[in-house]
């Protein structure tokens, strides 16, 4: 309808701006490092999104700094890339993985892992009793981690996001969770940049004007 038509073009404006303020921030060398909800101030006149900033630089990281960059992230966990677990370092395409995860949150009015990992069953029967991909992001996440538990991650983890969206956020624009799966990737060099998410998000621009 009208009013999701205006809502997600609202959501897009705030990830554009997300990404141009991302832009600047690299350019700069700078990793933000915790790319969350409440580091994004906005300002909404109506319908339109009239500024928007993005705000503490408490858990930044010198991108240039070999030694910065090694360092285990001491972000928000449920906003943590996987990044350190997977390479030992951390690279501009931390702040990909975080801004996939604000997407989620953006359209699925959830934080971001409660909408990936930690919904409760008991809500959600649309869910099988044998779903057990918070079991196994937990197993591969924060715990000993093993060559079977990682194959067995990567596998489910884009199938995954799919069940999100068929579940809990059934209008996601299939363009979103395109953008969603590409941010999310494992591996960091397997990421968009800046200006291939940009690309994305004005190609679904484009396709609803047609």
């Amino acid at each position: 309808g009208k009013y999701t038509s205006t809502m997600n073009g609202l959501r897009e404006d705030i990830l554009k701006k997300t990404l141009l303020g991302l832009r600047s921030i690299h350019a700069k060398g700078i990793i933000h490092g915790d790319l969350t909800p409440s580091n994004i101030m906005v300002d909404i006149q109506g319908d339109k999104l009239t500024s928007l900033k993005i705000i503490d630089f408490g858990e930044s990281v010198d991108a240039n700094d070999p030694i910065d960059c090694s360092a285990e992230p001491k972000t928000n966990e449920d906003y943590r890339g996987p990044d350190y677990e997977v390479e030992k370092k951390l690279t501009l395409n931390y702040d990909l993985w975080t801004f996939g995860l604000l997407t989620v949150t953006l359209y699925c009015g959830h934080e971001a892992f409660y909408s990936l990992v930690k919904f409760d069953k008991g809500k959600h029967q649309a869910y099988a009793e044998d779903y057990d991909f918070p079991t196994l992001y937990d197993a591969w996440f924060f715990k000993k981690k093993t060559q079977a538990t990682t194959n067995a991650f990567k596998s489910k983890w884009s199938a995954h996001i799919d069940e999100v969206k068929k579940h809990q956020c059934p209008e996601l624009p299939e363009h979103i969770l395109t953008l969603i799966k590409n941010c999310l990737k494992i591996k960091p060099s397997d990421r968009p940049n800046l200006q291939e998410a940009m690309n994305h998000l004005n190609m679904g621009a484009t396709a609803k004007s047609m």
